[in-house]
């Protein structure tokens, strides 16, 4: 449901229910393993073809939603209450949409983190260096 482009920017969850079938998300705020499908802030889900449902939690989710409904006039509210609420989008605004609400970003390293690492495992000791051919005692 979710496009390679979000998919390689954002961490998408998948939740195995009871029955077996599973259901995709993307956390908004924090989020640990584990913890479900939702976030400290909500979660992004497929809502339908062609569109996102977004359920957000914490105070004055209407004042929030209408916020966001002056960028994103195709937002359609669903459910409001007292503490959360949800709406949804059509799918092509997700990509403007998901740094508004802060959606979990996956982790990228940068190629100097990445060359940093290899030199620290290349030279750890708890490492065991491969053994050569020639190079007969016993282990």
């Amino acid at each position: 449901m979710f496009s390679d482009a979000i998919r390689a920017a954002y961490r998408v969850v998948e939740t195995k229910h009871g029955g077996g079938d599973g259901e995709e998300t993307i956390p908004l705020g924090s989020w640990r393993k584990g913890g479900g499908l939702a976030g400290s802030r909500g979660h992004v889900y497929e809502h339908g073809p062609g569109s996102a449902g977004v359920w957000i939690i914490g105070q004055g989710p209407r004042q929030r939603m209408e916020a966001l409904r002056v960028q994103f006039p195709n937002l359609r509210i669903l459910q409001v209450g007292s503490r959360e609420g949800t709406f949804s989008v059509p799918i092509d605004d997700l990509d403007r949409l998901m740094p508004v609400l802060k959606a979990k970003r996956r982790f990228k390293p940068s190629e100097a983190k990445l060359a940093a690492c290899r030199k620290a495992s290349a030279t750890s000791p708890l490492i065991p260096k491969p053994r050569s051919t020639h190079d007969q005692r016993p282990l």
